[in-house]
This record gives structure tokens, C-alpha cells and sequence, in this order.
């Protein structure tokens, strides 16, 4: 782990969440957009890099997701628990995903990381997709053999 990393997070684990000020966060980023230093350059790329493995990892997490629906046919009451704690933490995902892009905005603002932070919204959108397909299939429809076969053939 990269020095600059390692200080970052000691500096998270001995810090309260209180100790957070987005305003101070929001200045930070829009000083890496105005001044294109070396070291900047690799605080940004470092960030895209985070955007990108992000992106990967949720388009993971929707496609099985929506897997779970044809291998998953008859489930039992511990498998109901898990999936509703499945969904519980796909939608914490996506919400917090939501909030997450909107604190990188003024990088948007700034034409910085334009592609790789649409392409994590783009997988957010399908998170928030494939949580509602799975609430769809295991808790909105009529739990009847015919309806469920023909949701997870399609």
C-alpha cells in the first residue's frame, strides 16, 4: 500500500464522521481542478482509478443479482432472509452511490473524470434495476409456480 494511501487511512480510522466537513471536501476538489500539478494529477488519477474498479465491482453485484433469480426457484425462509438483507444492502449501495457522485460533482463541473464517473451512475442505475427485479420476483408477485417460471425465464 502507496504511503499517501496508508496516511489517508489513518487518518479516516482515527477520525469521527463528525469530523467531516463537505464544504472543506468540495474546496479540496476544486483545487485539484485549478492546479494541474504532478501531484494532483496522480490524487485525480487515483480517484479515477477508485471510479473505475467501483463501476466494475457494482456491474458485478447487478449481474448476479439477477442471476439469483433463476437459480434461486423455491426458497425457503432462511433464504428469504438473506435476500431481503441482499436488498436491503443493494439499496444502501445505490443510495449511497447517489451521494457519493454527488459530492465528486464539482470534478464534473470541471470536465475531470467525466466518463468514469457517468459509467458509475450508469452502474448505480443498474444496481437500483436489479434490486427492483428481485423485490419483484420474491416479494410483489403472487407467489405462484407459473408467474414465478415465466419471471425467471425472462
Amino acid at each position: 500500500m502507496g504511503k499517501p494511501i496508508r496516511k489517508f487511512r489513518e487518518k479516516l480510522s482515527s477520525s469521527s464522521s463528525n469530523d467531516f466537513n463537505l464544504e472543506e471536501f468540495k474546496k479540496a476538489l476544486k483545487d485539484l481542478t485549478k492546479n494541474p500539478s504532478a501531484e494532483n494529477l496522480g490524487r485525480i488519477n487515483h480517484i479515477r482509478r477508485w471510479f473505475v474498479l467501483s463501476t466494475g465491482v457494482m456491474e458485478g453485484i447487478s449481474r448476479q443479482v439477477e442471476g439469483l433469480t433463476r437459480k434461486l426457484r423455491n426458497p425457503n425462509e432462511e433464504d428469504m432472509q438473506i435476500i431481503y438483507a441482499l436488498i436491503s444492502s443493494c439499496r444502501y449501495l445505490a443510495t449511497n452511490s447517489e451521494l457519493l457522485v454527488t459530492d465528486y460533482e464539482i470534478l464534473l463541473e470541471g470536465g475531470i473524470l467525466v466518463t468514469e464517473i457517468d459509467d458509475f451512475k450508469e452502474a448505480c442505475l443498474c444496481v437500483k434495476k436489479a434490486t427492483f427485479y428481485i423485490e419483484s420476483v420474491y416479494l410483489s408477485l403472487p407467489n405462484r409456480q407459473e408467474v414465478n417460471d415465466l419471471v425467471r425465464r425472462n
